[in-house]
């Protein structure tokens, strides 16, 4: 029997209360209370529940979002790529259109023409060494003002894998190639026949590094020596010639040896009878040779020299012609390519 206390006129009088019937305390105990608690973890669930869900939509939305900006931006430079690669390709045909027509009308205009400076006239726009390239014909043509450049050029595309301009050229001893410094700094000669193209000329030329080939006629015999790489120096170096990447059947009279050689003669100045810059202090070669070479103790090629008197005196290339001959060489040319 549980006593419950009950306040009646200040004083405390205790009622009998009467315990629930056998087994309903049990019910009340093991069975509503926990399904009280029940009930309220089941809602604590449910809201955590919503919660997650909403915070995976939520992150869904973001996922969609962010995806469809980047394809949406991915779009965009494809769009400006595409652009620019159809801008790009209409430019360059149309250049190729315009340097074709523009070759074309050069070409016209050479076959028509007989005088020679008014050919030149023409050609002032074009470099000189890109003149041969734009031409179908053995051309020689008087040019003025291009670059600096003044005189008259000879294009050969009687030889492999030309046009070539012709930088130099010796078939008798008709021109007196024995001369002073200043006579070598510009254009002398016949371009008919022999001719310098000058060491100004030659420098602007092949500033960039061009090709070079010296065809050489000798005893009835033809042979060549090419070069990849052909730059001369400006006047502070003394023109000094950078030269390498020998072929061809005629043999290599300019670096032979190699470097240690006495007749190696690459990156050596250029040196004539009144301008001695060759290293040896106590020879002059371009006055032993009669000519104006590149020069070191003295040179395995003098392809400058006279053709008067045999031996060292006239134009050779050691490694073909025999510069202890009286037979003189019959024909030389230096020309170069881009």
């Amino acid at each position: 029997m549980a006593l419950q206390g009950v306040y009646i006129n200040s004083e405390i009088q205790m009622e009998e209360i009467q315990e629930p019937p056998d087994g309903v305390y049990d019910i009340i105990q093991d069975d509503v209370i926990p399904q009280t608690a029940n009930m309220s973890q089941n809602s604590g669930d449910g809201i955590k529940a919503g919660n997650e869900s909403k915070m995976v939509t939520v992150k869904r939305w973001w996922v969609v979002v962010v995806v469809g900006v980047v394809v949406v931006l991915l779009l965009i430079l494809g769009a400006v790529i595409a652009t620019l690669f159809v801008i790009m390709s209409s430019n360059q045909e149309e250049i190729k259109k315009q340097i074709e027509i523009r070759n074309n009308n050069v070409v016209e205009r050479i076959g028509k023409l007989e005088n020679n400076n008014e050919l030149g006239e023409i050609l002032l726009q074009l470099h000189p060494v890109l003149i041969c390239r734009n031409t179908q014909v053995n051309t020689i043509a008087f040019v003025r003002h291009i670059n600096g450049v003044n005189g008259l050029i000879r294009c050969d595309n009687t030889v492999p894998d030309g046009p070539w301009l012709v930088i130099q050229r010796r078939v008798d001893g008709s021109e007196n190639f024995y001369r002073n410094w200043d006579s070598y700094l510009t254009w002398f000669g016949d371009v008919q026949n022999n001719f310098w193209q000058g060491l100004h000329n030659i420098h602007k030329f092949t500033k960039e590094g061009v090709e070079l080939r010296i065809d050489l006629w000798y005893q009835g015999e033809h042979k060549f020596a090419e070069y990849q790489y052909f730059r001369l120096g400006d006047s502070r170096e003394n023109f000094a010639l950078y030269i390498s990447g020998y072929s061809g059947t005629a043999g290599d009279s300019i670096v032979y040896g190699g470097s240690s050689h006495y007749a190696y003669i690459n990156e050596y100045p250029f040196s004539t009878q009144d301008k001695d810059n060759d290293p040896n202090p106590t020879r002059n070669c371009a006055v032993e040779l009669m000519g104006a070479w590149w020069y070191r103790t003295c040179s395995y090629a003098n392809l400058n020299g006279l053709y008067e008197g045999g031996g060292d005196d006239m134009p050779f290339w050691y490694t073909f012609t025999d510069p202890e001959s009286l037979v003189p060489m019959e024909k030389v040319e230096m020309k170069i390519r881009v």
